[in-house]
């Protein structure tokens, strides 16, 4: 498999994901000890601080678990389709979506999450049941994967219809991808894209194909416009 990143992206955001964890934790312990002190002045600037820690912290966790922590989202995708042959093409972060894989048996959108516990398909919805609530304070939920997929999936739409408009594509396909080993997937049959472990996803993308394959000269249009130009 070919494999085209963006490292400039990741190891920048890699610093944003360390620097806002240790500012969080630097502003939220001077919001402590400013609680401490005896002046009632202090009260507003110790609250200040507390929110600021809190916002900081949110944004450390986003970046952290996407750049920081390993394996990465990219590292765990590559690690369980770095067997496919050379005809596959994985853009990770170098495309208007993060993971995009270009390939004779379809073009899909890879939409990530790391959330524990549980994750079901209900009521029109994704849900994410049980997982550890102490660790829950520290790391995302599942949010709306269906609001992000369908955002992902027009951006990289309208990619392709302002810069191929004469190529005919086929229908782009996505799937959310759970991250977590541990995490138990359950009664997602009605989910409108498929939602599977990691270590399923060369199995889904072989097995659930809605086209008769993509031309070998749509790839290629797709791979000239996606792939990075020499400077």
């Amino acid at each position: 498999m070919k494999i085209v990143t963006n490292q400039k992206l990741i190891t920048r955001n890699r610093r944003i994901g360390q620097f806002t964890v240790y500012a969080s934790l630097i502003v939220l312990i001077g919001g402590f000890i400013a609680s401490l002190q005896p002046n009632p002045d202090m009260l507003s600037l110790a609250f200040g601080a507390m929110i600021l820690g809190l916002i900081l912290s949110q944004v450390g966790t986003y970046y952290s678990n996407r750049f920081v922590r390993s394996p990465r989202p990219d590292e765990a995708i590559v690690e369980n389709l770095k067997t496919l042959e050379d005809k596959y093409t994985l853009y990770i972060y170098s495309t208007p979506v993060p993971f995009l894989l270009v390939s004779p048996q379809g073009i899909w959108v890879l939409t990530t999450s790391m959330v524990d516990g549980k994750v079901v398909y209900e009521k029109n919805r994704w849900r994410h049941k049980g997982g550890n609530w102490f660790l829950k304070l520290f790391s995302e939920g599942l949010g709306r994967p269906d609001i992000e997929i369908a955002s992902q999936l027009d951006d990289i739409k309208k990619k392709f219809t302002k810069e191929l408009p004469d190529i005919t594509l086929p229908e782009i396909q996505a799937a959310l991808v759970i991250l977590n080993p541990k995490t138990e997937i359950e009664n997602v049959a009605d989910a409108p894209y498929p939602t599977i472990p990691c270590k399923k996803i060369k199995e889904t993308i072989k097995k659930n194909i809605k086209t008769a394959g993509v031309a070998p000269a749509v790839v290629e249009a797709v791979n000239n416009l996606l792939m990075p130009k020499a400077e």
